[in-house]
C-alpha cells in the first residue's frame, strides 16, 4: 500500500496524500466524483488503493479472529477492550513487546513467553439474551444455525451472555452428534 501511494505521488507531482484519501472517502460514501476528483482517481489509481486497504482490513480482522465485516463501532469496542486488558497486564508487570530487539534489548536475553490474551467476546448489536435452561439453549442454538452457516464465535456474538466460543463449539458438536446440525467444509455449522 505504501509503495503504491509513493509511486503514484512520485509519478504525479500534483497529487497529494490528502487528495487521494479525500477521493477514497467520496468513493466509499457513494458520492459521484467531480471532474477534478476523477482526475485524482485516475492518476492516483484510487480504486487500487481502496482494494489494498480492504485487503489489509481483512487480514487484520483475521489476525484478531474477528469477522471481516464488523461495523466501526464494534471494532472500536473490541479495541478498547483489548487496550483495557493490556493496561491490566502492564500494571501487573507483563509487557508484550512488539519489537523487543529495539524496545527492550535486555529482554531478548530472556526467553519470552507469549500467551493468548483472553478478551471478552463482543456481542452484535441487537443480540438477544442467552437462555438459562439447557434445553432452551440448544433450541435457540439450532434456530440460529437455521439462518445459515456459522462458526462458534459467530453464534456466540448473536446472544448476550452466551458461552465463550470454545464452549459454544462443544454445544455445536453436540448438536451435530445428535443429527440436529452438521459441520460444513470450512468448519462452520449449519442446521
Amino acid at each position: 500500500m505504501d509503495a503504491h501511494r509513493k509511486a503514484r505521488l512520485a509519478a504525479h507531482p500534483q497529487l497529494t496524500l490528502t487528495g487521494l484519501y479525500n477521493v477514497l472517502a467520496a468513493i466509499r460514501a457513494g458520492k459521484p466524483l467531480s471532474a477534478a476528483e476523477r482526475d485524482v482517481h485516475d492518476a492516483g489509481q484510487v480504486s487500487i488503493l481502496r482494494a489494498l486497504h480492504d485487503r489489509l482490513d481483512a487480514v487484520v480482522a483475521a489476525a484478531y479472529g474477528w469477522p471481516a465485516d464488523l461495523p466501526d463501532a464494534a471494532i472500536v469496542a473490541r479495541v478498547v477492550a483489548l487496550n483495557a486488558e493490556r493496561v491490566k497486564e502492564e500494571a501487573a508487570g507483563i509487557i508484550r513487546w512488539l519489537r523487543p530487539e529495539l524496545q527492550a534489548p535486555e529482554e531478548i536475553r530472556r526467553k519470552a513467553v507469549q500467551t493468548e490474551m483472553a478478551v471478552a467476546e463482543a456481542t452484535a448489536p441487537g443480540a438477544i439474551p442467552w437462555p438459562k435452561d439447557v434445553p432452551a439453549q440448544f433450541i435457540i442454538l439450532r434456530s440460529a444455525l437455521a439462518r445459515g452457516p456459522a462458526s462458534a464465535r459467530d453464534v456466540a456474538r448473536r446472544f448476550k451472555g452466551a458461552p465463550r466460543p470454545a464452549k459454544m463449539g462443544e454445544m455445536l458438536e453436540t448438536l451435530a452428534a445428535l443429527g440436529q446440525a452438521r459441520r460444513v467444509s470450512d468448519g462452520r455449522f449449519v442446521a
